[in-house]
């Protein structure tokens, strides 16, 4: 025994003497994107009441989704194919158990397939028992009748989640379940988003009354439009019996199987009483050559009579025929275009139809071989005629769809020419609008299954992303990212760092060297470079110095205006000048004798309004970030900045910087973890360089001398050129 194996029976009393017919329906719901792999699969076990399944929710965090899906699928056929009436089906299963966490051993690891991410369960449904096995967390819901009529709902996942404690990556399935199965229970598995989008009290009335194929159609009608779920549904029912002339009770098959022979036998002993083509035809001419105009006269009219009832039936049959052929038609058609329980239901409507056609032409029997051959010429005549109108209409259908993917295809290549055109004459605007409408047409433009087709859309929709990113100009340059070891960055000022210990550090060649700070020890929240040094404010609102030959720090006297340094956000040195934005103003401060700054100045002449300001940046002009917009102020007054060029706009802007000698200013966008590098002189955009990592940074500077750029985030430090931008 390798498994743990807790017995189900607390819960599942005796199965009664009854029959049972155990009915199962899957459903996979997937509403919008992605985010991950599911699986519903299950086989019925050949002459045997019963299913082999399995269901798995994969994250997109597993890499490997496709060969553990294809792993599972074949260890459930294999199952499947295994389990002989004279099999021990606790043993069995705990073998397959044992060969699958062999294989998925192999293939998950914490880089390719963390074990969290993986959720399954597989199991077996045979007569009266069940056996199941899962890892992960998905719902499992069994529903018992009890004596009062009411259902008591288990949660199976709980009962193995307790016996299963921390997940094994060695022996991922390592609990097995297994009990009885009685009349009217009822078993749902579900992917894990179940008990979100729906609950318990609304699946309880469903699941219990309706057949499975509806019970999970219904509840498809309560989930959000954004709904992503996958069902397996199963429901045990008692097999109605019948008492025949044939003997004691027997079964609803026994009971049809008796009434067809006996039906049969009838018609077979009338079969001489049906008229006989040949045989009228032969008292026909016997009734004419003889003399008797009397007789002649009996004879025509009992014949006519004959013949005349032979017409009726055989047209009532080809009528019923055609009706038939033509109701079995549009279904097996109606189901070429469905799947799920909506093309089983299509599929027996077909059937059903056939045997419709079958009863009564097996109720309509000429004796006679010419009989019988003018009929089967009818049917096959019938037959071939609807075929042949059903595969040219298939035929007309795929040629018009055929035709309409390709005039969109057409419209699309004639929309990215018209914006390789807008290109070349910069009307970037333009070129930005005909590559959405043809991006937008794509999206809409379905495959129907065909790989062909599906790399006609691939290959466009990549051609049209190069375009737009020529056109928004991301550039790739190099990163180079740095970690920062058990220490958290509260403010920068280039290449010094200021921890939230207190301490500092400094950054040269790719690495990090700590740097032994004597004085105060509260951490700085912001900071400015001035000259090799540093001016900021402390966690305390004192403004501080950073004297970096000496590795100290030390309070600045400063007459610093009301709540100047509790409200300021950002600073930066100018000169010999210190600006400070704060509140809903920018204080200028000069550097006087002993390094301490006179008082502060507001700067902002106008009324307005820089309260959501986040950053300042000073080339001779002031440039400050407020929220999502970039602004220029010049001698105390806004003059405006123009951004419109940006695509997509700006999101959230945390840090700029700027610099006399540069020609370029450039933006940290948190809101679209990039950075944006703006031309001042012509309010384009010069490129965007992007990255998820730069979704966390607080602060961008950039060295004129070697035309590098350092993003500074809490944990990591990234550095890039922007030679090429320059």
């Amino acid at each position: 025994m390798i498994l743990d194996a807790p017995h189900f029976g607390n819960i599942c009393d005796a199965m009664s003497s009854n029959q049972t017919v155990i009915k199962a329906a899957s459903r996979e719901i997937v509403r919008g994107r992605a985010s991950g792999t599911f699986l519903t699969f299950s086989i019925p076990l050949e002459h045997k009441n019963g299913h082999v399944f399995l269901l798995a929710d994969i994250d997109s965090a597993c890499k490997v989704a496709p060969q553990v899906i294809s792993l599972l699928r074949e260890t459930v056929e294999r199952l499947g194919r295994s389990l002989s009436d004279k099999a021990h089906l606790q043993h069995r299963f705990e073998q397959t158990l044992q060969s699958v966490n062999e294989d998925l051993k192999d293939l998950i690891n914490v880089k390719t397939c963390p074990p969290e991410s993986l959720n399954m369960v597989i199991g077996v449904l045979k007569q009266d028992t069940f056996i199941i096995s899962a890892t992960g967390s998905l719902p499992a819901l069994f529903l018992r009748r009890t004596a009062k009529q009411r259902f008591r709902v288990f949660d199976l996942q709980q009962n193995i989640s307790t016996e299963a404690g921390q997940i094994k990556p060695e022996k991922l399935f390592h609990v097995v379940l297994d009990g009885d199965l009685a009349p009217d229970d009822v078993l749902l598995l579900a992917s894990r988003d179940l008990h979100r989008l729906i609950s318990v009290e609304d699946i309880h009335p469903l699941i219990s009354t309706l057949p499975p194929g509806s019970a999970l159609e219904t509840i498809e009608q309560y989930l959000p439009t954004n709904a992503k779920l996958a069902m397996l549904l199963f429901q045990i029912r008692k097999e109605k019996e019948v008492i025949t002339g044939f003997g004691p009770e027997v079964s609803s098959d026994a009971s049809m199987k008796a009434l067809t022979a006996t039906e049969q036998t009838t018609e077979q002993m009338l079969d001489l009483e049906k008229p006989n083509v040949l045989q009228s035809f032969g008292k026909l001419a016997g009734a004419l050559k003889s003399g008797d105009r009397l007789e002649r006269r009996a004879t025509i009219m009992r014949i006519l009579r004959s013949s005349g009832k032979t017409i009726k039936t055989v047209g009532m049959f080809l009528l019923h025929a055609v009706s038939n052929a033509v109701v079995s038609a549009f279904s097996l058609f109606h189901a070429l275009f469905t799947r799920g329980s909506k093309r089983e239901r299509a599929i027996d409507d077909a059937k059903s139809a056939w045997s419709r056609t079958w009863k009564s032409g097996h109720k309509f029997q000429l004796t006679s071989l010419t009989g019988r051959m003018l009929l089967v010429s009818a049917v096959i005549f019938i037959v071939l005629f609807s075929g042949s109108i059903a595969y040219f209409n298939i035929g007309k259908n795929q040629q018009a769809a055929e035709a309409a993917f390709l005039s969109q295809l057409e419209l699309i290549d004639d929309k990215r020419d018209q914006a390789a055109a807008s290109i070349i004459y910069n009307d970037d605007a333009a070129a930005r609008t005909l590559l959405n409408d043809a991006s937008a047409i794509l999206l809409a433009l379905d495959a129907d299954g065909k790989s062909e087709r599906q790399a006609e859309i691939d290959q466009r929709q990549a051609d049209i992303e190069n375009q737009l990113s020529q056109i928004r100009k991301i550039i790739s340059p190099e990163i180079t990212t740095t970690p920062i070891i058990n220490k958290l960055v509260s403010a920068s000022s280039g290449t010094t760092l200021f921890f939230q210990d207190g301490k500092a550090g400094s950054f040269a060649n790719n690495s990090i060297n700590d740097i032994d700070v004597s004085g105060s020890s509260t951490p700085l929240k912001i900071a400015t470079a001035y000259d090799n040094d540093a001016v900021g404010i402390d966690q305390d609102n004192n403004f501080v110095y950073f004297d970096t030959a000496n590795s100290s720090i030390s309070q600045i006297g400063i007459n610093s205006a009301e709540s100047e340094a509790e409200q300021s956000k950002d600073l930066v040195h100018y000169g010999e000048r210190l600006y400070v934005l704060s509140g809903n103003q920018v204080y200028r401060h000069q550097r006087v004798e002993g390094g301490e700054y006179g008082p502060g100045a507001a700067w902002i002449q106008d009324d307005t309004d820089i309260t959501a300001a986040s950053s300042i940046a000073i080339d001779g002009t002031v440039w400050i970030a407020s929220g999502s917009a970039l602004r220029h102020f010049d001698g105390g007054r806004e003059v405006g900045a123009q951004t419109t060029a940006i695509d997509p706009p700006l999101g959230s802007i945390k840090d700029i910087w700027t610099d006399t000698d540069a020609p370029i200013l450039l933006m940290l966008d948190i809101g679209e973890k990039r950075v944006v590098a703006y031309n001042k002189e012509t309010g384009d955009m010069v490129a965007q360089i992007i990255s998820d990592e730069f979704g966390s940074a607080i602060s961008i500077h950039a060295d004129v001398g070697s035309k590098t750029a350092i993003v500074v985030s809490p944990t990591t430090v990234h550095s890039f050129s922007i030679q090429e931008i320059f």
